[in-house]
């Protein structure tokens, strides 16, 4: 599988970096030579701080950035190609250049776009990496609506002015100072009505991936995308899950399935009768999320006594497989 330039770029996107312990010069493990990189949406932001805590001799990178489709992801991890064209025609000696995009072949740039920007109206949403070969700032401004983002890039040094073709490229620092690492993949959460982009935008990301390192977890429904809800139940289960489960096989994780399954008994809580309707419903029981929340897992700081959180739980499950994959160490 090649990398795949696809139609539109980012842009909430500043992932918030959690680098906590470095590696030394030692002899690690292969995981633990360059780290463990985490990329997703809000359902990636949390539970890498608990995956740092099993893992004290890795660097874990979270790149769980909340509100971003499948697409916007795999741009920050290097799966996707975001393509430019540079209003003027060339980089400026200072200051800003307006930037336009070229690659709309899904047709991202009409009413329903295919990525998500991470967009907050009259923000402005930097992201450093390099454009044409000069490296600086890409930056989305949201204006108001959705429809309004403009995109410009400002060059790091003065004078380095160049002309630029008409299609350019954007490589994020995040994408090179991730790319040896393991990569543990969850998107798909905020697009799941686009069941082929989801697994078009995981494959990109597989394929960007070093020695084939990685482990994609599966997409959890929502408790009104419970079984027999409706499309976006089987959206999820049965063609995206299914899709990951059949194509990637040991290096699949069904996350969704563990935490309705054995989620309550792992996190040390007994059953409540929200928490079986919600079983019996095929979704995530309440007592592993967020109050008030219908797909967010919980997070506590710190924990109840006797008890995990669903992040928790999460990190333990994905823990306990790169485990068996033989890319982490036993606590």
């Amino acid at each position: 599988m090649g990398i795949r330039v696809a139609a539109a770029v980012v842009l909430s996107l500043l992932p918030a970096l959690v680098a906590c312990s470095t590696v030394d010069d030692a002899p690690q493990p292969v995981a633990t030579r360059h780290g463990i990189a985490v990329w997703g949406d809000s359902m990636s932001s949390r539970y890498p701080r608990y995956l740092q805590e099993m893992m004290p001799e890795s660097t874990i990178y979270n790149g769980g950035v909340s509100g971003e489709f499948s697409g916007s992801v795999a741009v920050r991890q290097g799966g996707v190609v975001a393509a430019f064209r540079v209003e003027s025609g060339a980089l400026p000696t200072s200051g800003e250049a307006g930037l336009a995009f070229t690659n709309e072949d899904r047709g991202w740039a009409s009413e329903y776009p295919g990525i998500r920007l991470g967009w907050q109206p009259n923000e402005a949403s930097p992201m450093p990496g390099t454009l044409a070969g000069v490296h600086g700032t890409l930056t989305a401004y949201a204006e108001g609506t959705e429809e309004s983002i403009r995109f410009g890039f400002t060059p790091d040094k003065p004078g380095e002015a160049a002309p630029v073709g008409e299609d350019v490229t954007f490589v994020p620092d995040s994408a090179e100072a991730q790319a040896e690492a393991v990569h543990i993949i969850m998107v798909g959460r905020n697009n799941p009505q686009n069941v082929g982009d989801v697994l078009e935008d995981i494959a990109s990301m597989v394929a960007a991936t070093s020695d084939d390192r990685y482990l994609i977890l599966s997409t959890i429904n929502a408790t009104d995308e419970g079984e027999g809800s409706g499309a976006t139940y089987s959206r999820i289960v049965e063609g995206i899950n299914q899709g990951l489960a059949e194509t990637y096989g040991e290096q699949y994780l069904d996350v969704r399935r563990l935490l309705i399954q054995e989620g309550l008994d792992r996190a040390g809580i007994s059953p409540t009768p929200a928490d079986r309707a919600d079983i019996a419903a095929d979704t995530v029981p309440t007592s592993l999320r967020v109050p008030n929340d219908v797909v967010h897992l919980s997070f506590a700081d710190p924990p109840q006594i006797g008890q995990k959180s669903g992040d928790e739980v999460l990190a333990e499950l994905v823990h306990e497989k790169l485990i068996d994959l033989g890319w982490a160490e036993p606590a």
